[in-house]
């Protein structure tokens, strides 16, 4: 058992990981929202310059494609940024409301990990389902079997959120005995 100067550093080590961690995610999000725009600007180009779509041919993984592949390349790119930064925003969210509250256990901290969980599990369907569709229409090697993986971080996030939800019980009932 942990006596109330343990407990107090221990709530401290995590309040500064949150911290951290809020600061990284608040970055990583104006990132990927940045490579999104950039993604959808691309696709503009590619399909609607003299040497896009119809000129100079566009190379995907070394794979030389042209006509549509390329843009709409760019588009699943640019749905995927978007999806994980709002999935970082809500990780910033998440470490803020534990930083000022100094527990993780309300509510509100849950539905973050839901956000988190369901723009993961967005941004792998997005990329998994849509670099595969590109694959079976225009025969281009472009995906990758990996989103597989990012839709069970989000399934591991998702159980994250209900242990959560158990903690917020627990915290209540122990704020109603004090």
């Amino acid at each position: 058992m942990m006596n109330h100067e343990d407990r107090e550093d221990a709530k401290n080590r995590a309040i500064n990981m949150s911290r951290a961690i809020g600061i990284g995610a608040r970055a990583c999000a104006i990132a990927f929202g940045c490579a999104g725009l950039c993604s959808v600007a691309g696709a503009f180009i590619v399909a609607f310059s003299p040497m896009g779509a119809h000129g100079a041919p566009v190379f995907i993984n070394d794979y030389e494609v042209s006509g549509i592949v390329g843009p709409l390349y760019c588009i699943i790119i640019a749905a995927t940024a978007f999806c994980l930064a709002l999935m970082l925003r809500a990780l910033f969210q998440l470490c803020s409301s534990i930083e000022q509250r100094r527990t993780p256990f309300y509510l509100e901290n849950v539905k973050a990990l839901e956000r988190i969980a369901y723009f993961t599990i967005a941004a792998a369907l997005v990329w998994g389902l849509g670099t595969y569709a590109l694959e079976l229409a225009f025969h281009a090697p472009i995906g990758n079997l990996s989103a597989i993986l990012w839709v069970w971080a989000g399934v591991v996030v998702l159980f994250l959120a209900r242990v959560f939800e158990y903690g917020c019980a627990l915290q209540e009932q122990d704020d109603e005995l004090l």
